[in-house]
């Protein structure tokens, strides 16, 4: 199945398939189509950190929230693993369905990307977010967000997160699909009690926080839908394993997680995303199988 093709005009009134501006490359320092500008604040260059976190604010009554989202569990533990055996920062595709009767976003996959990643920044390299795009495409979904990591802090969006996001939210509106969201997924915050790793999936508004001098974030009170195991998850860690065995900043999954708690990293992957497998499913079989993939390849 193919989606019908749809044609815009882009700022210079030149006619383009929308599928160029559904691949725009996420990078911290790409620049927002100026035919209409979101409502960022201005800020003095002096007082600029791109890196300072913001905390995100809860929907309330009063400023409910746009839509709802769930969150399918195969595309959580993707975006977890993806997020554990890394020490810099991952990024990825989400790919799903909005349901405009009900107001619900479904994300229903993760595609991980390579990253040009510093250590202090990640961006998704063209090539790579190209592909996903065309991975999420050819199961007859649309491209509905996207995802990185923060390794080791909290997943509060940073300033350039905030201006990333709202960048991708304008273009998408303008394609008539609005319902654009980030996940942020930290794995090893050193703040965090639990072995679960925290995820984060928010959207940035059009208010402006006047202290902080930058639009503010919202975070959805996702639901977790529960799907069936498959063999494309498992040729997905496949991939990744390998991918990572040779990385520089690959996580050393056999090295302890904490003092405190005598686990291994690949331990506490694994009890991460114990909490998005099904009851009714073979835990420990599942399990099993994960730790042997990534045993394999990265110990």
């Amino acid at each position: 199945m193919s989606s019908r093709k749809r044609r815009i005009r882009d700022t210079t009134g030149e006619w383009v398939d929308l599928k160029v501006f559904e691949g725009k490359t996420i990078e911290y320092t790409s620049r927002c189509n100026q035919e209409k500008k979101p409502k960022i604040m201005n800020v003095c260059r002096n007082s600029y950190d791109p890196f300072k976190l913001v905390p995100c604010l809860s929907f309330t009554d009063e400023k409910k929230a746009p839509f709802k989202v769930e969150l399918n569990n195969i595309a959580l533990i993707v975006m977890d693993v993806h997020a554990h055996i890394s020490k810099t920062e991952v990024i990825g595709m989400l790919g799903g369905i909005y349901d405009e009767n009900n107001a619900k976003l479904e994300i229903v996959m993760a595609v991980p990307c390579r990253s040009m990643s510093t250590g202090m920044q990640c961006e998704m390299d063209p090539v790579s977010q190209t592909h996903a795009s065309d991975e999420i495409y050819s199961k007859c979904l649309k491209v509905v967000g996207w995802y990185h990591s923060h390794p080791t802090f909290s997943p509060n969006p940073s300033i350039r997160d905030i201006e990333t996001q709202i960048k991708f939210q304008e273009w998408f509106s303008k394609l008539g699909g609005g319902q654009f969201v980030g996940i942020i997924v930290s794995p090893y915050n050193r703040l965090n009690t639990g072995n679960e790793s925290e995820v984060r999936c928010l959207t940035i508004s059009q208010d402006i926080c006047p202290q902080l001098n930058c639009n503010i974030p919202y975070q959805f009170d996702y639901q977790v839908i529960y799907s069936i195991w498959d063999d494309d998850l498992v040729n997905r860690f496949q991939v990744l394993a390998e991918q990572y065995s040779t990385y520089n900043n690959q996580v050393t999954l056999s090295g302890l997680y904490k003092q405190s708690t005598g686990i291994s990293c690949l331990q506490k992957m694994l009890e991460s995303i114990k909490q998005y497998i099904s009851n009714t499913e073979k835990k420990e079989e599942i399990l099993n199988m994960t730790f042997n993939i990534f045993h394999e390849k990265t110990m």
